[in-house]
């Protein structure tokens, strides 16, 4: 076990950056379930390329997940999610052969992939995970 204290990482501290944003933009998939809000992650990509939130849409993409990450409070709205059953192979009539798979809005798949990107860069900075777990890097 890590002997590790916030201090320790003066990264989780940082404003999140526009380029962040950009960059889980760009790691995001196209073509899947859009989340509670109906948006598809199509409809934000299409801010992706731009260098600096120049677009009224970038503008509102920036100063929404700003705001969620600089206060850590998400909007009720956002926290929300559906849960729908995915049938497995077999039996459709058997409640086992259903796994969940849970609908959340895609403002907090941005800002999940923005924390999973930089929490995967301060453990690599601080050699937190051994290279014997490799497949569980990002």
């Amino acid at each position: 076990m890590l002997d590790y204290d916030i201090e320790s990482f003066p990264e989780c501290d940082e404003p999140i950056k526009w380029s962040e944003i950009t960059t889980a933009l760009k790691e995001i998939p196209n073509n899947k379930a859009s989340g509670t809000d109906g948006i598809p992650n199509e409809v934000w990509k299409l801010v992706k390329s731009e260098i600096s939130p120049t677009s009224k849409m970038a503008k509102t993409v920036f100063k929404i997940l700003k705001s969620i990450w600089d206060t850590g409070n998400i909007p009720e709205i956002m926290s929300t999610s559906i849960v729908v059953p995915v049938p497995k192979k077999g039996n459709l009539s058997d409640p086992n052969n259903y796994r969940g798979i849970s609908h959340i809005p895609t403002f907090i798949k941005i800002l999940a992939k923005v924390l999973a990107n930089k929490l995967s860069a301060i453990s690599e900075k601080y050699k937190m995970i051994a290279k014997e777990q490799g497949e569980f890097r990002t």
